[in-house]
């Protein structure tokens, strides 16, 4: 068994997009390489979409809210921080930038 990072999920896209061109396709290799590229794709953690409505007494914008950035799934900050979407499977990446 090998550890799947990033590079590999991406390598694995690189190698069923390039399949699907060489590969005379059929309408269900067409689409069997897609939902696999699909499912791959959600699997590269992607940072959420946060939404402040308020300052704190420092007159900093509180960001309170946060979307999935594949299917808009709302999560409350603080509370809701899972590492996938229950709604579509995105991976997320809650990690702030400093």
């Amino acid at each position: 068994m090998f550890k799947v990072d990033n590079e590999v999920v991406e390598m694995s896209i690189r190698v069923i997009k390039n399949y699907r061109k060489t590969v005379s396709n059929t309408p269900h290799l067409d689409m069997g390489c897609g939902i696999a590229i699909e499912a791959l794709e959600k699997q590269i953690p992607k940072k959420p979409d946060y939404e402040g409505d308020g300052y704190d007494e420092h007159g900093n914008l509180i960001y309170d809210t946060a979307y999935c950035p594949n299917c808009r799934h709302m999560f409350e900050v603080d509370y809701d921080a899972t590492d996938y979407c229950p709604n579509c499977g995105q991976a997320l990446d809650w990690r702030t930038v400093e």
